[in-house]
């Protein structure tokens, strides 16, 4: 897809509308802001996604006083529940086919007024390993490079901390060559190997 979210909220709900043309989807407005009266709109599939969770959706919007929202970012913020969390509450795409798959999948979707992006929620750790462009591929590819993605991450997030832990605390378990050249490789380097990965 070539076209994207721009920041009126009106153009926004008509790329979503032409991609799902069912009288299900609904779009309530709302306005949220004392000052800015910012045009808030929730998008879902009625019978498709969760009813209580588009009623927490509309009570949370409600719940919080503040003087204007200029940005979704804005709303995001007030709207999560656990701030602390390191990870991610929502997703935001600028893509309407995203956004539109979003929905088709069951999810809600806010499009906030003067700003060029769509907040997808509830989401998954699986979620972020998806790409707008997996929906129009064939299925047996697509699924192969889902795998990957995950196999990519795995590696990621486990090889630099099994580095640290062979060259630290197990150092047999490198072949004689190839502790050599690490150890040539890290002469000159004033850091430790714990940093040198971080």
């Amino acid at each position: 897809a070539k076209d994207s979210f721009t920041e009126l909220a009106a153009f926004n709900k008509v790329l979503i509308r032409r991609r799902i043309k069912d009288t299900s989807l609904k779009m309530e407005n709302m306005k949220v802001g004392i000052r800015s009266r910012t045009d808030v709109t929730v998008a879902y599939l009625d019978g498709v996604a969760d009813p209580t969770l588009i009623e927490e959706v509309k009570r949370r919007l409600n719940s919080f006083t503040i003087d204007g929202i200029l940005d979704i970012g804005m709303l995001e913020h007030l709207i999560e529940t656990k701030w602390y969390s390191l990870f991610p509450q929502f997703q935001s795409t600028g893509r309407p086919d995203k956004t539109a798959s979003a929905l088709l999948e069951g999810r809600i979707v806010l499009l906030v007024d003067n700003s060029p992006m769509a907040l997808i929620l509830p989401v998954t750790l699986t979620s972020f390993f998806q790409a707008a462009d997996d929906y129009y591929g064939r299925w047996p590819f697509v699924s192969f490079i889902r795998v990957l993605r995950y196999v990519a991450a795995f590696f990621a997030m486990s090889f630099p901390g099994l580095y640290v832990a062979v060259t630290n605390y197990q150092p047999e378990l490198i072949p004689t060559s190839l502790a050599l050249s690490f150890t040539s490789a890290r002469q000159g380097v004033p850091f430790s190997i714990l940093v040198e990965v971080i």
